[in-house]
Parts: C-alpha cells; sequence; structure tokens
C-alpha cells in the first residue's frame, strides 16, 4: 500500500550509504528497480560489485540494512490481506 517511487527514493539513498559501511563492496549499488510483484512481494533488484568472495556476506549485509532501512522510514513489508465477512 506504500508509494513504490518512495521506496525506490529511499531504495537509491541508503545504497549511497551501504557503499561507506559494507566490507567487501567496490562501489555504490545499482537499484535497477522492480522486478515483479505479486500479491505478497514486491521485488525490487539491486546489483552490487564486490571482492571475490565476500558475494554472500555483501548481499545479506544490504538486505539487513535496506530492511533497517524501510523499517524506519515505516515502510511495511507486503503482506496477503483476507476480509472475513460473518453471514
Amino acid at each position: 500500500e506504500d508509494d513504490v517511487d518512495s521506496a525506490l527514493k529511499i531504495f537509491e539513498d541508503e545504497a549511497k550509504h551501504i557503499e561507506t559501511v559494507v566490507p567487501g563492496l567496490l562501489h555504490t549499488p545499482s537499484v535497477l528497480g522492480i522486478t515483479s510483484f505479486s500479491e505478497s512481494s514486491v521485488i525490487i533488484r539491486i546489483v552490487a560489485d564486490c571482492e571475490i568472495g565476500t558475494n554472500w556476506q555483501v548481499e545479506r549485509e544490504i538486505r539487513r540494512l535496506m530492511k533497517q532501512r524501510l523499517d524506519k522510514e515505516g515502510i511495511l513489508m507486503p503482506y496477503i490481506k483476507h476480509t472475513v465477512e460473518q453471514r
């Protein structure tokens, strides 16, 4: 229910910060945009160059920092919503 453009701007802003705090990262990650979505997810692709052998650690740290930033900004993760009507 949150504005996708606002979320993408947050991701881009956080990517600039991430470059300075994630060990093994070689450049500012690129936020490519939305690659897919469903009723319970929005997939935003981020690409980052890193030192050899650090890719999994860098990936986990980028995800952790992005999630923290989304929480700070009050952007909720998508989830399936059900409406129950009593008759």
